[in-house]
């Protein structure tokens, strides 16, 4: 949720920067309510991503929290990924060119593709985080869909492989990791 939302290094008006003045913002309900949950319970580093980046644009108005599976039409849809936190989601694109998935924090680093059960201390729920993964990356893997996982090097498109037992990511430009 966080990637998605934060506001980027040179948005330097303060808490509530709106990075996309126009913008609406949708946030999975149940993600909103395990992190402010942890920012009211005194958690600094959830409060502070909380409070900077996420409760201003819930109480200026310009952000809707929906369901994990919230469908927005026109082939963008949420489906819930969680584990690294109860609420995360990933979101989907269909178009008629493809499909193409933005990964969020299913995968934090190439490692996964060959240990999907490694999680990382990031994760509220490593057993669901590895579930999650594992499950994903049967999905996808060979399927030719375009994965964008949010913490892999650019450029950071690319399919996922089975390579026996394990899995790899190859970039659209045909390297492999």
């Amino acid at each position: 949720m966080w990637t998605m939302s934060a506001g980027p290094p040179d948005c330097r008006r303060g808490p509530g920067c709106r990075p996309f003045p126009h913008a609406t913002y949708w946030f999975p309900a149940e993600d909103c309510a395990f992190w402010e949950r942890r920012a009211l319970a005194g958690d600094d580093l959830a409060g502070r991503i909380w409070m900077d980046s996420i409760a201003p644009l819930l109480t200026a108005g310009v952000a809707q929290r929906v369901p994990a599976d919230h469908d927005f039409g026109s082939g963008l849809r949420f489906r819930p990924a969680f584990g690294h936190s109860p609420g995360m989601v990933r979101i989907d694109l269909e178009t008629g060119a493809g499909q193409v998935v933005f990964a969020a924090d299913i995968l934090h680093n190439p490692l996964q593709l060959r240990l999907p059960d490694l999680s990382t201390c990031f994760c509220e729920d490593p057993l669901a985080a590895a579930a999650t993964r594992r499950a994903f990356l049967e999905e996808v893997a060979d399927s030719g869909l375009i994965v964008l996982p949010a913490h892999f090097a650019y450029p950071v498109a690319g399919t996922v492989i089975r390579r026996g037992e394990v899995f790899a990511f190859r970039y659209l430009d045909g390297r492999t990791l």
